[in-house]
């Protein structure tokens, strides 16, 4: 199963989809960060500069869209073959090694995806004064 996203989920994903594997495996660092912290524009400004990228908008857009991406097939819990098919499809052409990053970051960050997903779930109900649920 390939996971589709809009134009504007790849377009943010793309910067990705130049860089070498130490600098995926940076992203996948801010993505950790992200996870449990929110944006970060001061760590965002440094790695813009770092990567010559116009604006750390750029960075903060690459490492969304990588949330989104791993919350989706957190969702769908797709296979390897499927992460990195999605991937080719998406126009990741790069070597089996930054696949395998970026699959290996999916499988140890699961848990934490999984959670990010309950508390946004547990976020989105309400309760009102006379006990019934509201969604």
């Amino acid at each position: 199963m390939i996971i589709n996203l809009n134009e504007s989920h790849r377009e943010h994903l793309s910067v990705l989809f130049q860089l070498p594997p130490e600098v995926i495996q940076d992203f996948c660092t801010l993505t950790t960060n992200y996870l449990k912290d929110g944006p970060n524009q001061k760590l965002y400004k440094s790695v813009s500069k770092k990567l010559s990228l116009p604006s750390a908008d750029n960075v903060q857009d690459s490492v969304e869209g990588l949330v989104y991406f791993l919350l989706l097939a957190t969702i769908l819990n797709i296979s390897e073959y499927d992460f990195c098919n999605t991937l080719y499809h998406m126009g990741f052409t790069q070597d089996d090694k930054c696949e395998k990053i970026l699959y290996e970051f999916y499988t140890q960050e699961k848990y934490n995806l999984y959670r990010t997903l309950i508390s946004e779930y547990i976020s989105l109900l309400h309760f009102k004064s006379s006990g019934d649920l509201r969604v």
